[in-house]
């Protein structure tokens, strides 16, 4: 079980490593603002940022332990 559990992290910080260099969403230098909606609309969070490179956004499974699918935004 712990092989599995170790063999998995491996491969998703691979498949994000290869997605930020292959596919990055966001190439400017201009002011962005990212928003966080729930399927009705209702907001989650808010993010600005200036002069990344790129920025890409992942959905992953739970990560703070309430049972719902999170989106990993990546900015550099």
């Amino acid at each position: 079980m712990k092989k599995m559990r170790k063999l998995f992290a491996i491969v998703m910080v691979a498949i994000m490593v290869l997605a930020v260099l292959i596919i990055p969403t966001v190439l400017s230098e201009e002011d962005y603002t990212y928003f966080g909606f729930t399927g009705n609309v209702t907001p989650l969070w808010k993010e600005s940022h200036n002069g990344a490179n790129w920025t890409s956004a992942f959905s992953v499974s739970d990560l703070d332990g309430d049972k719902k699918d999170d989106v990993l935004v990546l900015m550099c």
